[in-house]
């Protein structure tokens, strides 16, 4: 397959996938309260292999659909981008392990809840949308949980369990402690 015909392939792909996330979201927005809907997941290279409900790993190379439950991992060389039509985007790095635990739309209808378990890795996690105080973006890590009312925060877990938070704009907090801006700080 030519270059082109293959960049063409994958953007119809993603666009089809857009909008059917577009559309499960506005349906989830007049029909559903609490109820949880699926995130994408996009990969950028790499190794990148998806669980769903405890099932085999699967490698994937096109955009795929992340449920609550669902696993995802990357190899050494691996990265992905998990993308909610609720504005919240989050970059897998390489040698990372997460599972979602939770998407879900609020009590209002107007707010999102994210909970995302990191096992070990790196994440970077932008919250593109206008946060409302029903808002709850979650990732739990072995050493900790940071719940998160910022837009843009890195998060971390290594090898031997040690959790990091590092915050870009605005403080976070944590069980331990609030986190300056562009401070790295460890969670035993």
């Amino acid at each position: 397959m030519r270059p082109y015909q293959q960049f063409f392939k994958s953007f119809l792909i993603s666009a089809i996938v857009v909008v059917l996330a577009t559309s499960l979201f506005s349906v989830g927005l007049s029909t559903a309260r609490g109820e949880d809907f699926s995130a994408n997941v996009k990969p950028l290279g790499g190794l990148v292999q998806h669980q769903s409900g405890g099932g085999v790993w699967q490698t994937i190379t096109d955009v795929t659909l992340l449920k609550p439950g669902d696993k995802l991992r990357t190899a050494d060389r691996g990265a992905a981008e998990i993308n909610t039509s609720a504005g919240i985007t989050i970059q897998v790095f390489p040698n990372t392990l997460v599972e979602l635990d939770g998407l879900a739309l609020g009590s209002d209808d107007s707010s999102v809840k994210l909970r995302l378990k990191e096992l070990v890795g790196l994440l970077h996690v932008v919250v593109d949308r206008s946060l409302t105080t029903g808002d709850l973006v979650q990732i739990a890590m072995p050493g900790a949980a940071a719940t998160v009312k910022g837009t843009k925060f890195y998060a971390g877990v290594g090898s031997n369990g040690e959790s990091f938070v590092v915050g870009e704009e605005i403080p976070l907090k944590s069980r331990a402690a609030t986190v300056p801006v562009s401070t790295t700080m460890p969670i035993r």
